[in-house]
């Protein structure tokens, strides 16, 4: 990959180091669709993220009244 932004940069074209977009700016251009799938995935993921350390929390313990 470094090969082919060299050759980019030598013919004078701008490479990966330029700046990027703001993040305000994409999504200004979401639909409201778009907008809503990503608040629900957002809102999945957070829930996700909460709900399996408390799933292995739980079933430990029901594994743990099986043993001595």
């Amino acid at each position: 990959m470094r090969k082919i932004d060299q050759q980019i940069s030598i013919k004078g074209h701008a490479t990966s180091t330029s700046e990027a977009a703001p993040y305000s700016k994409m999504l200004s251009l979401a639909t409201k669709g778009e907008l809503i799938m990503m608040v629900l995935g957002h809102t999945c993921a957070a829930l996700t993220g909460f709900a399996i350390p408390v799933f292995s929390y739980l079933f430990g313990d029901v594994l743990d009244g099986f043993g001595p």
